[in-house]
């Protein structure tokens, strides 16, 4: 098994996916290994090509009829003093 990828196989014979790539993590479906649709990406976020510490943007594509994302957060780390 790939360490840096989590396969799901589904009932259609297509596969949900999470992966780690190019410093970020992409949940999506694959079909005959070929990424066919995005979920959501997670990735450090970063400024003027430096990431910013703690902090993380998540990216939702929940209209299947476009390839654009369709919701952005940010999303600060929590400190671990705090639970």
């Amino acid at each position: 098994m790939n360490e840096n990828k989590i396969v799901v196989n589904l009932p259609n014979g297509d596969s949900l996916v999470a992966e780690v790539c190019a410093g970020l993590i992409g949940i999506g479906i694959m079909r005959d290994n070929a990424w066919i649709q995005d979920l959501v990406v997670v990735e450090a976020s970063h400024k003027d090509g430096k990431y910013i510490e703690d902090k993380f943007d998540i990216y939702v594509y929940g209209n299947e009829n476009e390839e654009g994302y369709t919701e952005h957060f940010g999303v600060n780390r929590v400190h671990s003093n705090a639970i």
